[in-house]
């Protein structure tokens, strides 16, 4: 009996959890998105003018600018 309150309870913290962290937007307040990217320097140039290290770091921004593209291989002519 005492095994099973247990079970329902951790599984409730874990459901709670989850749902909490689904729901935090990394773009709030000018916070950055958190990915996982190699160093490795392949500039790529988003449509927003800027230059990023690579096609990682253009696809982990776009968790905040949902029309970011990338526009070219290289870096920006302009780069912001």
């Amino acid at each position: 009996m005492k095994s099973s309150i247990l079970c329902v309870l951790i599984l409730t913290v874990i459901a709670v959890t989850v749902v909490t962290a689904q729901d935090q937007d990394p773009c709030v307040g000018g916070k950055q998105p958190s990915c996982i990217c190699l160093s490795d320097y392949s500039p790529v140039c988003g449509s927003d003018g800027k230059t990023y290290s690579n096609l990682c770091g253009l696809n982990c921004q776009k968790q905040c600018e949902k029309d970011l593209q990338m526009a070219s291989h290289g870096e920006c002519k302009n780069s912001n």
